[in-house]
């Protein structure tokens, strides 16, 4: 697979989301995990 697991991801969010919506933005993504108790790094 020549893709970075960045693209993938960013590929993912993108095209898979809730009916009646567009795709999840990164902030709610990261607001999804920080609820979760997920901690990330910025890249």
């Amino acid at each position: 697979m020549s893709t970075t697991f960045a693209a993938r991801l960013n590929r993912l969010f993108d095209t898979v989301y809730p009916p009646g919506r567009g795709p999840h933005t990164s902030a709610e993504v990261i607001a999804a995990l920080k609820a979760e108790g997920i901690t990330m790094s910025a890249p």
